[in-house]
């Protein structure tokens, strides 16, 4: 006789993401940066890994802003917004952008970071979409040297900022640190901060200048920043890979310990379990498996 068998095999292995405690760790970091300061999640990556669709039910409403690296990744957020019907957030996308993508970000409401002068050159193609406002983030390169002005050149290299008029917005400024996670003291992060302060004023000095709004977001603050370092938590801190309970290293946990007296807890977003083949008492000395 013929047993038929299921059309899809035994899971063997299943990954389980935990809501709740995604919700859980971007609650430690509200309460951590305090009231007036902004949690935003970082979600580049396909939310690390842990799918983008699968944690936005979850993260959508406990956060403020959605920070992710492709343009394609803020249109999946917009998308799912329209499907679901729920709010808009502030999304950033923090990676390069050509035209076609900067006329898309403009027109989905979508926040951009510039660190660099090759936004000039999508310039026609906003004016001649008639979309709103593209509004981005002015990167201060304080001393992780990737993306980012220098304060000296900054003023120069934003010139194109005057042929630009009302087709770009800017609506604020960051840094990312260089070592925030594997040190217990921050002697260079405290010297990135004041360099990062040096082009927030160089900055407003070019949007006064240009008759601009001066009102600028000021962030700077990833996940170990914000546990270690008090004063890096200005308007906004974007939260990455603790948010899905992942200790950024050893280090912060330590000084996380020393700066607030205790640690928090971050709960593991993600498990993977499977199913067991075999449980079996063995004499003591036994050998198991091949050799």
């Amino acid at each position: 006789m013929l047993t038929t068998l299921p059309p899809t095999p035994a899971v063997a292995s299943r990954l389980s993401l935990d809501a709740g405690a995604l919700v859980h760790n971007l609650g430690v970091f509200r309460e951590i940066v305090g009231p007036g300061v902004r949690v935003g999640c970082v979600v580049k990556g396909n939310a690390y890994g842990h799918g983008l669709l699968e944690v936005l039910p979850a993260v959508h409403p406990a956060c403020d802003v959605l920070d992710v690296v492709t343009a394609q990744e803020a249109a999946t957020i917009r998308a799912w917004e329209a499907r679901t019907g729920a709010p808009r957030r502030d999304v950033l996308v923090i990676g390069p952008v050509d035209a076609t993508e900067a006329v898309a970000l403009a027109g989905l409401g979508v926040e951009l970071v510039v660190g660099d002068p090759s936004l000039a050159g999508h310039l026609p193609a906003l004016r001649a979409a008639g979309v709103p406002p593209l509004r981005v983030h002015v990167h201060v390169d304080s001393g992780l040297s990737r993306e980012g002005f220098l304060p000296e050149t900054l003023a120069s290299e934003l010139a194109w900022l005057r042929e630009a008029g009302p087709v770009v917005e800017v609506v604020g400024v960051l840094t990312h640190f260089a070592d925030t996670e594997d040190v217990t003291e921050q002697t260079w992060a405290r010297r990135q901060l004041d360099v990062f302060h040096q082009g927030h004023d160089a900055l407003v000095a070019v949007l006064a200048r240009r008759g601009r709004s001066t009102r600028i977001q000021r962030h700077a603050a990833a996940s170990a920043a914000a546990l270690v370092l008090p004063e890096s938590r200005i308007d906004v801190a974007r939260v990455g890979i603790a948010a899905y309970g992942i200790w950024p290293s050893r280090q912060t946990r330590l000084s996380t310990r020393l700066v607030h007296g205790e640690v928090p807890t971050l709960k593991p977003v993600l498990s993977w379990r499977c199913r067991s083949q075999l449980v079996k008492a063995l004499p003591a000395g036994a050998y198991v498996g091949y050799g």
